[in-house]
């Protein structure tokens, strides 16, 4: 594996990977590291030709819903996303509960709709 061109594979809780992601930021605060996200349709358009070159589809889509979200910290339902996005609700559900759990996004009060988490 002296050549640089050996590929490596490293399989990440989703713990590690913040861990990872807030390290290299050089930050604790992963709202502000994923402050500059390109705009979700640029995202869903990678996605689709994600596997042919060698990258995460997933990972790309989750950063297409953090996408979908407005910089004024407007609040989004699911429903809304998954229209974006052209995926289902559960789908969209699914990745909005992961980014809840990672921190990033958070739910309302009594209410459906969810938005970015801004700095601490």
């Amino acid at each position: 594996m002296n050549d640089l061109h050996d590929r490596v594979q490293i399989t990440l809780s989703p713990a590690q990977a913040i861990d990872v992601v807030r390290k290299v930021a050089g930050e604790d605060d992963l709202a502000a590291a994923t402050a500059g996200l390109p705009e979700y349709r640029w995202l869903m358009r990678e996605r689709r030709a994600a596997r042919a070159r060698g990258l995460s589809g997933s990972l790309l889509m989750g950063m297409a819903v953090l996408a979908c979200f407005p910089a004024s910290g407007e609040g989004l339902r699911v429903a809304d996303i998954a229209s974006r996005l052209k995926v289902s609700s559960g789908f969209a559900h699914r990745y909005v509960r992961t980014l809840v759990v990672a921190g990033l996004l958070e739910q309302g009060t009594g209410s459906r709709r969810y938005r970015r988490v801004t700095g601490t």
